[in-house]
């Protein structure tokens, strides 16, 4: 038996074997996804698909793509019953462990990543154990899975708050959250998993929790499974002021056409915390904007550093100073900077994101060497 079977603690009858075999053949499917899914030392990522997933459940996952198809198709491939197939699939859809959308006028499937999506699918599903469980694999293999390399794309893009971007800044649709929002025909809006996580851990955070947007087909995902709600373009909006007051990072899935929008905070959040850690942020981040001070301006109120996420700000002789290598353009210190003294300037190295996620996704596995 392998070490990584040995991790599982679980005997050598056929049966158990069968089991944790096809735990092992799930971490190698989800590995092998352009967000991957690494193997630990302690097995804690087996601890996980076996609180999630059935030895069937596993299999079946295993035959999924990113591609959504019928659940015929996966019947064949598996050698399956059409009609018991799929009401497996939609079981696991409704589940948190697969996602379903509408193609050509019937139900499809398709596999998911585990972040971001089978984790962030269980937003009203997680309880403590998970929560310690995935916090656990963050530590030993996930945080550097996130942040794979400088200068590489990670999943989740920083955008500035509105009330941070001057008309003369030259801010394509892709970067400014109002326009992307006005534009879609179907929005919800959830908790922020992370949020969650925390609270269960015992370090509940003083933020909002319903500040998480999707989009589109996936918005739709989440309303039918009732993880979220719909909400109308006004109240999106509403919401998103809200995000500003309360130190939010914008954070978009990486297309100009998202699927979704987060609104982080670095106490809590995997993607902001696990950034944070790194000695320049905005690098690994991609940051397309950086604040500048005018210190003939600032009066040394220190609002922006209590606002900074990624600690970007300092203090010199009473005045904002600002490390450009930590600061991600995030503009929560122009929005509500007093006297008008930071504003945002585009970075020279600012590139632009893949047209949608699936372009997104061709482009993550091409770095990463995965599927």
């Amino acid at each position: 038996m392998s070490g990584a079977l040995h991790l599982l603690g679980i005997n050598k009858g056929k049966e158990d074997f069968m089991s944790s075999e096809a735990y092992q053949k799930l971490q190698e499917h989800l590995d092998r996804l352009p967000m991957g899914f690494p193997r630990t030392e302690s097995g804690v990522e087996f601890e996980i698909l076996q609180k999630l997933f059935t030895p069937e459940e596993a299999e079946i996952a295993c035959a999924l793509g990113l591609k959504p198809e019928p659940a015929e198709a996966v019947a064949e491939r598996l050698g399956k019953d059409t009609d018991r197939m799929r009401e497996k699939l939609m079981d696991m859809s409704k589940k948190g462990l697969i996602f379903r959308s509408e193609k050509d006028g019937q139900t499809a499937f398709s596999g998911a990543a585990f972040v971001v999506g089978i984790y962030e699918y269980h937003v009203k599903r997680m309880d403590r154990e998970f929560a310690e469980k995935k916090a656990r694999y963050l530590k030993e293999a996930f945080y550097n899975e996130l942040h794979r390399g400088e200068g590489k794309s990670s999943f989740l893009r920083v955008i500035p708050v509105s009330k941070s971007v001057d008309s003369d800044l030259g801010v394509y649709q892709y970067e400014e959250v109002r326009s992307m929002i006005s534009q879609q025909k179907l929005i919800s809006v959830t908790d922020c998993i992370c949020r969650v996580k925390a609270g269960l851990l015992g370090n509940p955070c003083e933020r909002p929790m319903e500040t998480c947007f999707a989009f589109g087909a996936g918005a739709k995902f989440y309303i039918e499974n009732g993880w979220g709600r719909e909400v109308s373009v006004d109240e999106a909006l509403s919401i998103l002021d809200m995000c500003d007051r309360e130190g939010l990072v914008l954070s978009p899935s990486n297309s100009q056409r998202p699927v979704a929008v987060c609104a982080c905070c670095s106490c809590c959040c995997d993607f902001l915390h696990s950034l944070k850690r790194f000695d320049r942020p905005a690098l690994v981040a991609n940051a397309t904007f950086c604040a500048e001070v005018d210190p003939n301006v600032c009066e040394g109120c220190e609002t922006c550093v209590d606002r900074c996420q990624m600690e970007a700000i300092d203090m010199d002789d009473d005045l904002a100073v600002i490390n450009s290598d930590r600061c991600i353009g995030c503009g929560l210190c122009v929005s509500t900077c007093p006297t008008g003294a930071l504003r945002l300037s585009r970075r020279e190295t600012a590139g632009t994101p893949p047209e949608h996620i699936g372009h997104f996704f061709k482009q993550l596995g091409s770095e990463r060497g995965k599927m």
